[in-house]
């Protein structure tokens, strides 16, 4: 009778551990896909402007005007080096989208470790966050360019309940989705890892004591704030 239950408890130890095998296996989405064009990834990297004409051409259908152009140097500028201002643009010149391709450049260039979006309202802030994870899930050319930030999230076929499970070759990747927020997956050699991205409103003190834990247990605070349409 002994004889039989240590056999049965080993069956049952066996069993289990081949369970948490597959788990493992399931929620590893294995290596990254190799960067598809170095060159034009180097590029957009090292200019914004290159950026939005390039991976984001389909929401810039017109030329860009010289006060486009001012608004993106000035952005580019803050981004690499700092500094503030404020820009005032004609509705529907493109300022909204402006902005949402701010907020995805900094991350990706790793320029900017935790960017807050801020709308007039707090549905505001989320909702263009929530435009950034589309333009994520949907753009071709930043997938193939940015294939450690993108391939991640599309590996979780929009469930965000595979978020906390995520491995990359055995380590977790700590990427997080839930509305107006995004937690760029922790890859080795990323520019972009744990990057935090986060939508919310000017109004009912949403923009303080904000801070962020690295996957390394380094706590940050917001070092870029895009404000859009606060007036």
């Amino acid at each position: 009778m002994g004889e039989n239950n240590e056999q049965y408890r080993r069956h049952r130890e066996r069993t289990a551990e081949t369970q948490r095998e597959l788990a493992r296996a399931g929620r590893d989405i294995g290596p990254i896909p190799p960067i598809r064009n170095p060159r034009r990834r180097k590029k957009a990297i090292g200019s914004f402007l290159y950026f939005l004409k390039t991976h984001l051409a389909a929401a810039f259908p017109l030329p860009f005007s010289d006060d486009h152009h001012t608004v993106i140097t000035k952005i580019e500028r803050a981004v690499k080096d700092g500094g503030q201002f404020a820009e005032a643009m004609a509705r529907g010149s493109g300022k909204s989208t402006i902005c949402r391709g701010a907020c995805l450049w900094a991350p990706l260039t790793g320029l900017r470790k935790f960017i807050v979006l801020v709308g007039a309202t707090a549905n505001r802030g989320i909702g263009m966050v929530d435009d950034v994870n589309k333009i994520i899930e949907t753009n071709p050319l930043l997938l193939e360019d940015f294939p450690e930030v993108v391939f991640p999230f599309r590996a979780m076929e929009r469930s965000n309940n595979r978020a906390k499970g995520q491995m990359c070759l055995g380590e977790y990747t700590w990427i997080e989705r839930t509305a107006g927020e995004l937690v760029f997956p922790t890859i080795p050699g990323s520019l972009s890892s744990g990057v935090k991205l986060l939508g919310t409103g000017i109004e009912g003190g949403e923009l303080r004591g904000l801070s962020h834990t690295l996957a390394d247990g380094r706590t940050i605070r917001p070092d870029m704030i895009i404000g859009d349409d606060l007036q």
